[in-house]
């Protein structure tokens, strides 16, 4: 077992990667429930199969990507390519997309899905591409509440 962010406080609703193409490459993230911000959640990146761990904060405002409400999920594509995805603190909320190149260090704005009314839960998955060489990501996310 592992504190992945040696964090105080407590996070929530995490997700994990491992880098098929380099297995020392591990991210995590998830919702930072310390009432530290409302915004932003807790990202974790190993580069040592996680046996060590560096913390951060990521779409908290101070940095160059969409302000985060949460609900992260994150995937590796088998060229090391990293996709985050999660909620924005928009309203009416939006579903972002990140990229990162290097492990979880830095991220850019992939696309940005807006005016989604009651959208929850973003998920991402990657796979092979139609001609089984290129990559191809998948997005979900919840819409409205369940009928039960």
């Amino acid at each position: 077992m592992s504190d992945v962010t040696a964090l105080q406080g407590s996070q929530s609703e995490t997700t994990i990667a491992i880098d098929p193409s380099d297995s020392s490459r591990v991210f995590a993230a998830s919702n930072d429930n310390s009432g530290r911000n409302r915004n932003g959640m807790t990202v974790s990146r190993s580069s040592d199969g996680g046996v060590t761990w560096t913390a951060a904060f990521l779409g908290d405002g101070s940095d160059a990507v969409p302000v985060s409400r949460g609900d992260p999920k994150a995937a590796y594509d088998v060229f090391g390519n990293l996709f985050l995805t999660y909620l924005t603190n928009e309203e009416p909320l939006s579903v972002v997309v990140l990229l990162s190149v290097d492990g979880g260090q830095n991220f850019k704005l992939l696309t940005k899905f807006t005016d989604l009314q009651d959208a929850d839960q973003p998920s991402i998955a990657v796979g092979p591409g139609r001609d089984g060489e290129a990559g191809s990501v998948w997005l979900t996310w919840e819409v409205g509440e369940a009928p039960f």
